[in-house]
Parts: structure tokens; sequence; C-alpha cells
């Protein structure tokens, strides 16, 4: 059988696509409902920085989708993960989980903290994206990403 890439040529596809990441200008996060509109419905990357900062990256089916999810507490793990960090240990805290939001003054916070201090790159990937978000994870070591590499 032949091979058609050999693993220098993948590592150097995956170190290129990851870079390009990297380096692309980030999108501001904003809760209106139109902002998930920025990006494309198609299978890709994601990645949340706060400054030049990789928090976290992640892959999915449907970016716009993620998008919209990204704002709401229940659906996204980095939001819940966010969240406890920067609020346990203040008075009225709960944490939340995939069944229950944060307290409502929290979740209020949150959005706003999103909003002005962080920003968002995404690149549709049809073939290889969770090769390319195991890559950067494995890479850049973000904050918020604690899965170990798939098997």
């Amino acid at each position: 059988m032949k091979t058609i890439l050999s693993n220098s040529k993948v590592n150097a596809l995956l170190e290129f696509a990851s870079q390009k990441m990297l380096d692309s200008p980030r999108h501001a996060i904003e809760f209106d409902t139109d902002w998930p509109l920025f990006a494309p419905a198609d299978p890709g990357i994601y990645c949340i920085f706060h400054g030049d900062k990789l928090l976290y990256a992640g892959e999915t089916g449907n970016i716009r989708k993620r998008m919209k999810d990204l704002r709401r507490t229940m659906n996204h793990s980095f939001r819940r993960s966010l969240g406890k960090q920067l609020f346990s240990g203040h008075a009225g805290f709960v944490a939340a989980h995939n069944k229950a939001k944060f307290p409502v003054k929290f979740e209020q916070e949150l959005n706003n903290y999103m909003a002005t201090k962080l920003g968002i790159v995404v690149m549709p990937v049809f073939l290889g994206r969770k090769e390319l978000e195991e890559h950067i994870v494995g890479n850049q070591k973000p904050q918020f990403n604690a899965r170990s590499k798939r098997a």
C-alpha cells in the first residue's frame, strides 16, 4: 500500500494550519442574536483568546451553532470553567453545570467579561479537524482544555 502523506508532511500541514489559527485576527464575542452569523455553518476549529494567550481550542461539526452554544452556560464547558475560575469564592456564587446556569448576577458578569476581554478565531476544517484541535492543544496547552488525547 502506498502512503499518500508521510508523517512529516502531515505534521507540517497541522503546524501550518495551527499557526494560521493562532495568528488570525480575533472576533469579539457578542451577545446579540446576529453575532453567530459571522461564522460559517461548516465543521471546523475555534480558539478563544485573552489577548495573545490561548485559553481554549475546540472542534465542532457546525461552527455557527457552536458560537451560539458558547454564549449559554449549560451548553459549553469552557463557559462554566471560566465562570467558576472568575467567581468561585464570591458571595452568592453557585457552580453551574449542564442543567443549571450560574446565578443571574454571575451570568451577566460572565457575559460582560467574555464580551470585553476575550476574542475568538474560527476556521472551517473539513478533514482532520480533531487532529488539528489535538495538535493545537498538545503544543499550546490552553488553560481550559483539560481532556486527554483521543484514542
